[in-house]
C-alpha cells in the first residue's frame, strides 16, 4: 500500500481506480499461501516490495538514509536468492542515469552504495572459487545441467573420455533417483563441482543442437504454467481454503512476461511521441522482464515457484500498462 501511495504521489493520482484495482490484486495474490512455508519465496517477495518502496522513495525524495537502506536490503536479497543478482546491474545504471540527469549528490551516494552489494557478491564468489575451484555462489547450475541432460534424454556417457568424468557419471547413474537434493548434497565438494561442470559441458557440446532445442521447447512450454500458490504439503493442511482461493487468482507466466513487454513498448511509444519517459516505470518494467527471462533461461523446472518474486513487479507494471494506454489515447503524458 505504501509503495502504491508513493507511486501515486509521483503520478498525481491519475486513474486512481485502476491503481487501486492492481493494489487489490496484490493483496489477494498467491503470496499469502507461501507465508506459511519456510522457504525463501515468502521472504524474498516481501523484501523486494520493501526495497521497491525505498527505491521509488529515493527517486522522488533522495536522502543518504534511504540509500543505506536500499544497499542493506539489496545485500540481503542477493544472498537470499542468487537470481536477484540482476539488481547488481540495474541499480547502478538507474542511479547513474538519475545522477547524470539531476546532478543530485544523493543519487551519487546511491550509486556508490549500490556497488557495495556487487563487491560483496564478487568477494563471496572468489572465496567460493578458492574452496570449490569455480567462480560462482552455488552448485545449482551444475545440478540443473544434470537434470536437463537426464530429462532431455541426452545423458550420454559414451561421449566422455576423461576417466574422472566417467567415474562421476557412473556414480550419478548408480544413485540417480530423480531427487534434486540427493544430487545437490553429493555434488557440493571441490572435486565433484569441477568434474561435473566439465562432464556436463562435454555432453552438452556433443549434443549442442538437440540440447538447445530442448531448452527452448522447455521455456516455451513453461509460458503456459501458472504462478505457484504453495507447496504440495500445504494443500492438505488447514490452509487449503487459502490455497484453493488463490489458485483461482494466479496468472500464466506467458501473460506476466507479455505485460512486462507491453510496459516497455508503451514507454518507447510515449518517448517517440514526445510525451517523455518515466525512469521509474521503465526501471520496474525492465527489472521484472529481466528477472522473469532470467528464470526462464536458468531454471530447469518449478518456473511457477521461482518466478514468484516478480509478481509485485508484474502488478505494478499491469497498472502502468492500463494507465499509460489511456494516457496515450488521450494524448497526455505522466508527470514523471
Amino acid at each position: 500500500l505504501l509503495l502504491r501511495e508513493e507511486l501515486l504521489l509521483q503520478d498525481g493520482g491519475t486513474h486512481l481506480h485502476f491503481e487501486l484495482i492492481c493494489c487489490l490484486l496484490y493483496v489477494i495474490s498467491p503470496i499469502p499461501a507461501w507465508c506459511n512455508t519456510i522457504m525463501t519465496e515468502c521472504i524474498s517477495i516481501s523484501l523486494l516490495v520493501i526495497n521497491l518502496y525505498y527505491i521509488i522513495k529515493q527517486i522522488s525524495n533522495p536522502s543518504l538514509k534511504i540509500a543505506i537502506l536500499n544497499c542493506f536490503i539489496t545485500i540481503v536479497l542477493v544472498f537470499l536468492r542468487p537470481t536477484f543478482i540482476i539488481l547488481l546491474v540495474f541499480l547502478p545504471i538507474l542511479w547513474f542515469a538519475l545522477f547524470i540527469k539531476s546532478r543530485n549528490k544523493h543519487f551519487c551516494h546511491s550509486l556508490l552504495l549500490s556497488l557495495v552489494p556487487l563487491l560483496l557478491f564478487c568477494g563471496y564468489s572468489l572465496e567460493y572459487k578458492k574452496q570449490y575451484g569455480k567462480f560462482s555462489t552455488t552448485i545449482s547450475y551444475e545440478c540443473n545441467s544434470i537434470f536437463n541432460l537426464k530429462r532431455s534424454k541426452l545423458w550420454d556417457p559414451s561421449c566422455l573420455e576423461d576417466p574422472e568424468e566417467i567415474e562421476v557419471c557412473d556414480f550419478i547413474d548408480t544413485y540417480w533417483d530423480g531427487a534434486y537434493r540427493s544430487i545437490y548434497n553429493w555434488a557440493n565438494t571441490r572435486k565433484n563441482i569441477i568434474v561435473i561442470d566439465k562432464m556436463c559441458k562435454t555432453m552438452i557440446d556433443h549434443h549442442k543442437q538437440d540440447y538447445t532445442y530442448y531448452r527452448i521447447k522447455k521455456s516455451i512450454l513453461a509460458l503456459d504454467s501458472h504462478l505457484s500458490t504453495c507447496t504440495v504439503s500445504k494443500r492438505n493442511s488447514p490452509f487449503f481454503f487459502m490455497y484453493a482461493t488463490t489458485s483461482l487468482l494466479t496468472f500464466h507466466i506467458g501473460f506476466i512476461i507479455l505485460v512486462f513487454l507491453l510496459g516497455c513498448l508503451i514507454q518507447t511509444i510515449m518517448f517517440m511521441k514526445g510525451h517523455g519517459i518515466s525512469v521509474t516505470y521503465l526501471f520496474l518494467n525492465l527489472l521484472g522482464l529481466g528477472y522473469s527471462l532470467g528464470i526462464m533461461y536458468a531454471a530447469t523446472d518449478s518456473f511457477g515457484r521461482l518466478i514468484l518474486p516478480a509478481y509485485p513487479l508484474f502488478i505494478l507494471t499491469l497498472g502502468f500498462v492500463i494507465t499509460d494506454s489511456l494516457l496515450l489515447i488521450k494524448g497526455q503524458s505522466r508527470q514523471s
